[in-house]
């Protein structure tokens, strides 16, 4: 024991140790203050069998107001366990571990000495299983206090019977105590394993937590650098398309004019490529912002369908739009709803030869409210379904072959459907190779409150600034920050 104190003041010198080993033994006592208490009652039951003789309650009534008491010291050390713990603190609160394990203990010299095989059974085990309990609760200081208390008792019991009963052989209760001191010994090394296995554990965690910081940071820094250098490799860039309008305007020979159409063409694709890899860095650096904006809806798609349709038709590809079911104006980001209509027509018409292209949408009622469903389906190629599960990664196409075919960086959808969980909805796809594909998007609106709010619109605003059928209400005008 006193080799033990001497201990307990070496870590008194330490203050983090110290501050971090009785923390953790506080918190992990509190959590079994309850089968402590649980046991002593069973403790206490047992006693009136084997020991009746008064000494179990009166036992369990000091249990109960030592572990209350150790409760209530330890408290600050719980409320705040990154803390710094004062000496004093400590010494009051290893002198209450000390005090409770002598308490939880004592009861087994009652059952020693009732003159039983079982309670000297009951007398071997009560410490031993507080000695397992205590060393699993606590490391440092703590443990070392509790474990040579339980220890004491289940060494010295035997040895003190021989000596003091003259009915006992001594060399008989040495071997007892010798028992006693094997199962000690397994519980320190036990419980050395355990904790030697935990400690890897955390380091294992901290060690792969700095590694996805470290991955992390890293991921950031790129998408900075890649925002970065498109934004400066798009401006000048932005010239050059402009030059190429401007020479189509001019007089050019017809060797001049296909020469400036490969340049505006070149130029564009370069564009749309570096606008695609400005978006995928910003989505990822979290500095993508949507707005809420009220606009027509139907107008909006109308608009998208009308420019992709010019270069459909010349591949003998119907492009078609069915309003039917949507609602005509709504609040939502109308450049990133768009953005996403774009790329999903860009998508379809890609990989359409022959056939249509239909876009299509409607209000969908669920438990969350009402959703806004808009699809844009195809009768392309189509795809398989190993290839469906991959088509929105990044820099993923359906296949080399493709790539070649029919160019492009593998963005597209996947900005989209990053997008669309930024404005709360999501983008999936259903698709048959050969059969061709359908793209849905699904991005939720108010519910209930769009057709409330419409009525109560129409009877209290005037006339001429009430908002049209179909209009559906912000929940929020606040920008939506990609973080």
């Amino acid at each position: 024991m006193a080799q033990t104190f001497a201990r307990f003041g070496a870590d008194l010198a330490v203050p983090l140790s110290r501050a971090t080993s009785y923390a953790d033994a506080a918190v992990a006592r509190a959590r079994g203050w309850p089968m402590r208490i649980g046991f002593a009652v069973f403790i206490t039951a047992a006693s009136g069998a084997i020991a009746p003789d008064g000494v179990g309650p009166i036992w369990l009534a000091c249990v109960v107001c030592a572990q209350s008491i150790d409760a209530w010291i330890a408290a600050p050390l719980r409320r705040r366990p990154e803390a710094r713990p004062s000496a004093r603190r400590m010494i009051v609160y290893a002198a209450s571990l000390t005090l409770n394990a002598l308490i939880y203990s004592a009861i087994s010299v009652d059952f020693w000495f009732s003159g039983s095989d079982a309670g000297r059974i009951f007398a071997m085990l009560i410490p031993a299983a507080a000695l397992l309990n205590g060393a699993l609760q606590a490391e440092g200081a703590p443990r070392r206090l509790i474990f040579t208390v339980h220890a004491t008792f289940i060494l010295g019991l035997p040895m003190a019977a021989g000596i003091l009963s003259p009915a006992r052989d001594l060399a008989e209760m040495g071997f007892v105590s010798g028992a006693g001191a094997l199962i000690v010994l397994h519980v320190t090394m036990a419980v050395r394993r355990i904790q030697d296995g935990a400690r890897d554990v955390r380091a294992a965690r901290d060690a792969a937590q700095a590694e996805r910081r470290r991955a992390e940071a890293a991921n950031a820094a790129k998408s900075d650098f890649l925002a970065t250098i498109s934004h400066e490799i798009r401006t000048p860039l932005n010239a050059v398309v402009a030059s190429a309008a401007l020479l189509r305007r001019t007089e050019l020979s017809p060797l001049q004019a296909e020469y400036v159409e490969m340049l505006a063409n070149a130029s564009e694709l370069l564009l749309g490529l570096l606008n695609d890899v400005l978006d995928i860095s910003r989505i990822e650096s979290g500095k993508l912002e949507v707005e809420a904006a009220e606009f027509d809806l139907v107008a909006k798609l109308e608009a998208s369908v009308r420019l992709w349709r010019a270069q459909t038709e010349p591949k003998g590809v119907t492009l078609a739009f069915d309003p039917a079911g949507l609602p005509r104006r709504i609040v939502t980001d109308p450049l990133r709803l768009q953005q996403i209509v774009f790329n999903l027509l860009s998508n379809a018409a890609k990989f359409t030869a022959a056939g249509t292209i239909i876009v299509r949408g409607g209000r969908l009622s669920g438990p969350a409210g009402e959703r806004l469903w808009l699809e844009v389906a195809d009768t392309g190629c189509g795809m398989d379904a190993a290839t469906a599960e991959r088509v929105f990664e990044s820099f993923e196409q359906a296949g080399a072959a493709t790539a070649r075919r029919h160019g492009g960086a593998g963005l597209g959808l996947s900005i989209s459907r990053r997008l669309a969980e930024l404005l709360g909805g999501g983008l999936s796809v259903e698709s048959q190779a050969g059969a061709g594909s359908t793209f849905r998007l699904e991005t939720p609106l108010l519910g209930p409150l769009i057709r409330r709010w419409e009525r109560r619109a129409r009877r209290s605003w005037p006339r001429q600034v009430r908002p049209g059928p179909g209009f559906c209400w912000p929940r929020t005008t606040r920008s939506i920050s990609a973080s």
